[in-house]
């Protein structure tokens, strides 16, 4: 995986936000590792998020009136 996309002021800036809250200098091996997995997160998040947007596509409905009414009210 390329790193060209992280830059010397977001790394900068996730050193400093991450040294506050771990009350100690976070070394800029343990800030790449960071952004890199907050990367990765991201990327499964979307890759889930479209196959749910294709998986209601292929429902329509998403199963509205899979389960048979009485008289307007749901079978006990």
């Amino acid at each position: 995986m390329s790193l060209a996309w992280i830059t010397d002021d977001l790394l900068r800036y996730t050193r400093e936000v991450w040294s506050r809250a771990y009350g100690r200098p976070v070394s800029e091996d343990e800030a790449v590792e960071m952004l890199v997995n907050v990367k990765r997160f991201a990327q499964v998040l979307l890759k889930a998020a479209g196959q749910k947007e294709e998986a209601a596509d292929e429902c329509g409905d998403m199963g509205a009136g899979v389960v048979p009414r009485t008289e307007g009210r749901l079978l006990n």
